[in-house]
């Protein structure tokens, strides 16, 4: 079961994906959160005396920058926390590292309708990208399946407390942009912009 919560670590709080296996009395394995929300998550050090954060639970502490969620009861997954689903790069690693499926889990409770969207077209993005399954949970936001070709398969009614079961594929294709990234594209825009530099010249 993978569920997400606070867990501290060397006296800090951090927002993290927690795994449990049947039986578990506390989590296994885990993924913390690395991108935060400015002031509402995370505060400058020499704030700490004055202020505990915006946010309900106070400041918290970002966890490593990979996104690779690496257990031995599950294949590996690409983990998105929040809007960390705007990182492509962090996810892209990840799934060059071998994970197999992208989980995005979100609380976009109380901003405004207009995210929800643009969040769904982001993981709807990173789906298309590296031609992966994206599964979303959310507890104020999106939740449901969307197909490694961005398109949505199901979708949970946000209004609705429910349950349902989705299949996600596990995949280790890898697409050219997994491999590569934005290099080629960089070389290209490089290549022709002393092209078109060398046309005007002439």
């Amino acid at each position: 079961m993978l569920a997400g919560g606070f867990r501290n670590f060397n006296n800090e709080l951090r927002s993290s994906l927690l795994g449990f296996e049947i039986g578990d009395q506390s989590y296994k394995t885990f993924i913390d959160k690395n991108r935060l929300v400015p002031l509402g998550e995370k505060l400058p050090r020499f704030l700490f005396d004055f202020s505990r954060g915006l946010s309900a639970v106070g400041g918290i502490q970002k966890g490593s920058e990979s996104r690779i969620f690496d257990s031995k009861f599950i294949p590996p997954l690409a983990v998105a926390i929040c809007y960390e689903i705007s990182d492509g790069i962090k996810i892209r690693k990840a799934i060059k590292n071998g994970a197999k499926l992208i989980i995005t889990t979100a609380n976009l409770n109380p901003y405004p309708t207009k995210l929800y969207d643009q969040f769904l077209s982001l993981a709807r993005l990173r789906s298309i990208e590296n031609k992966k399954d994206n599964l979303l949970v959310s507890n104020t936001g999106p939740s449901g399946l969307v197909g490694d070709d961005g398109k949505i398969i199901q979708i949970l009614d946000l209004n609705v407390e429910e349950n349902e079961i989705v299949f996600p594929i596990f995949s280790s294709q890898k697409t050219f942009y997994t491999k590569f990234g934005d290099k080629p594209i960089l070389l290209l825009l490089i290549f022709c912009m002393g092209l078109n530099f060398l046309l005007e010249k002439k």
